[in-house]
This record gives C-alpha cells, sequence and structure tokens, in this order.
C-alpha cells in the first residue's frame, strides 16, 4: 500500500524521521498538537504518525480533543508514560 508504513522491529523507526522526531518529544512527557507537529517537525498529517507509532509501540499515544481561546477544537496528544 503506498504510503503506509509497518513496523516490524525498532530498527525502521530511524533517527532524523518524522516517527522518530514525534517520538523523542513525547518521550520527554511534553505534550503535542498538529500545529506545534508542523512547526517544530515539519509533520502535516500528525494523526497519520500517531497512528504508525501506536501500531508499532502498542497505543501508548493518547489524544484528547481541547478546545482554543477562539473557540475551534483541535487534538493534543502526548504519550501514555506508563506503560
Amino acid at each position: 500500500m503506498y504510503g503506509s508504513v509497518i513496523f516490524k522491529d525498532r530498527s525502521q523507526i530511524r533517527p532524523g524521521t518524522q516517527n522518530y522526531m514525534i517520538l523523542q518529544h513525547l518521550r520527554t512527557g511534553a505534550t503535542l498538537s498538529g500545529i506545534e507537529a508542523l512547526h517544530l517537525f515539519k509533520v502535516r498529517d500528525l494523526p497519520k504518525r500517531v497512528s504508525e507509532l501506536n501500531e508499532y509501540q502498542g497505543d501508548v499515544v493518547r489524544s484528547e480533543w481541547k478546545v482554543d481561546t477562539t473557540g475551534s477544537r483541535y487534538k493534543r496528544y502526548w504519550m501514555d508514560l506508563s506503560k
């Protein structure tokens, strides 16, 4: 399938990739929104990257809907460090 990534082992999350940068960021206990991911890592499809990480890591990235000061809804992602 074009564009999909199936992780079979840790070597497939290589340093410098978007998945690697997101994973390292979330492992620090920080959270991430789509706009932040775009600015920090040039990631345009954060939900897809999170889906790929959850497929490999076993659903450790969590999310919830938030509302900003203008009333716009967005998702904020964080890593469940207890797993």
